[in-house]
């Protein structure tokens, strides 16, 4: 086996990414759900913040997809946010900017440093902004 991105031989290999560069083995079939961006954030409103729950749930299991890095599941994402009284949300935040980079280079599209972006956004409480601009970019991914 070899890899798809650096083509370097994978005869020893214990987990799904390449021991040279990093990247997964074995891309997953990507099945992103394109989401209507002016709907979410007035569900988020309308339901006191209840949607916007289940909103980052849904951007981190399409962000896990896009990256091929499942380590932290939507559900988890969310009950960490809960026990840590929001202080979770901001890492989040910043790896999920991660993801989307990751995901754009993996496929040669120009990055920038959307995590930053990302995380600036949810230290000064403008979270749904900082979705909607995920959501955004997901929704690109969505119809490739």
């Amino acid at each position: 086996m070899y890899c798809n991105n650096c083509g370097n031989s994978q005869q020893d290999t214990y987990g799904n990414y390449c021991m040279n560069c990093g990247a997964p083995l074995y891309q997953p079939v990507v099945a992103i759900k394109h989401r209507n961006i002016v709907v979410s954030v007035l569900l988020t409103f309308v339901t006191c913040g209840i949607y916007g729950l289940i909103w980052m749930a849904s951007l981190t299991d399409d962000m896990n997809a896009l990256s091929g890095d499942y380590r932290t599941s939507g559900g988890m994402a969310v009950l960490y946010t809960f026990l840590t009284c929001g202080l979770y949300s901001i890492y989040w935040a910043y790896r999920q900017g991660e993801k989307l980079d990751y995901a754009k280079q993996s496929r040669g599209i120009a990055s920038s440093n959307s995590n930053l972006l990302y995380m600036i956004l949810e230290i000064i409480k403008l979270r749904i902004v900082g979705m909607a601009l995920m959501q955004n970019e997901v929704n690109r991914f969505a119809t490739m």
